[in-house]
C-alpha cells in the first residue's frame, strides 16, 4: 500500500509541474497570420499563414517548394560552374606565370655563362700578357681588376 501512495505522490507531483507551467499564445496579422508562443523562457514564432496554407492546400504548397528548390539547386550549379572557371583562368595563369619564370631562368643562366665566357677571355688575354708586363701573380690580380 506504501508504494501505491508513492507513486500516486510522484504523478500528482508531476501533474502540478504540468499544470504550473505558463504558457502565452499571441496571434498577430502583418500582411500574414503569425502566433508567437512562449513557455517559460522559450519563444517560438510561427506563422499561420504558411501552416494554413500547407493544411488546407498541400498541393499547391509542394509545387511551390519543388520550385524553390530547384531555383536554389540551379543557382548553386551556376555559381559552382563559375567557380570552375574562376579556377581554369587560375590555373592558366598561374602556368603562364610559371612558363615566364622558367624563361627568365634561362635568360639569366644564358647571362651568367656569356658573361663567364667574357671574363675567361679577359682573364686569357691577361695570363698572356703575365709574362710579359708582371713579376708575381698579385700583380696580374690588380691588372684584372683594373683590366675589367
Amino acid at each position: 500500500m506504501i508504494v501505491f501512495f508513492i507513486i500516486l505522490a510522484v504523478l500528482v507531483l508531476i501533474i502540478a509541474a504540468i499544470l504550473s507551467v505558463s504558457a502565452t499564445l499571441t496571434v498577430t496579422y502583418d500582411s500574414n497570420w503569425k502566433t508567437t508562443v512562449k513557455i517559460l523562457w522559450i519563444e517560438r514564432e510561427i506563422e499561420l499563414t504558411k501552416l494554413l496554407s500547407f493544411v488546407l492546400f498541400p498541393e499547391k504548397k509542394a509545387e511551390e517548394d519543388k520550385a524553390n528548390r530547384k531555383k536554389k539547386s540551379d543557382a548553386k550549379k551556376a555559381e559552382s560552374v563559375k567557380t570552375d572557371e574562376t579556377d581554369k583562368a587560375s590555373a592558366e595563369e598561374i602556368t603562364e606565370k610559371q612558363q615566364s619564370a622558367n624563361a627568365d631562368a634561362q635568360n639569366k643562366k644564358a647571362e651568367k655563362e656569356n658573361h663567364l665566357k667574357k671574363l675567361s677571355a679577359k682573364f686569357l688575354i691577361l695570363k698572356m700578357n703575365y709574362g710579359l708586363c708582371h713579376k708575381s701573380f698579385s700583380d696580374c690580380i690588380r691588372c684584372s681588376i683594373n683590366f675589367i
